[in-house]
């Protein structure tokens, strides 16, 4: 089971945004830090294949996975 919301939305501007949000009960701060980093990069990455005038906001729950790969397939599974 994975824990992530992801929300997507229009945006006048005609380039995809992201934020993301990781709650203190996630992990100590070098733990949520990192899932920041990690869902940045695979955002970066991945920006050709997302709709070019959406905001995307990332809610991640306590018991997320934090391995690389799953990270991704999860985020752009959803989106």
């Amino acid at each position: 089971m994975f824990f992530i919301k992801t929300v997507a939305r229009s945006d006048p501007s005609g380039r995809p945004r992201f934020a993301i949000v990781v709650s203190k009960k996630v992990g100590d701060a070098i733990y949520r830090n990192r899932l920041k980093r990690v869902f940045r990069e695979i955002f970066r990455l991945n920006q050709h294949r997302l709709k070019p005038a959406f905001d995307y906001l990332v809610v991640t729950r306590p018991g997320i996975v934090d391995k690389y790969g799953d990270l991704q397939k999860l985020f752009l599974g959803v989106i």
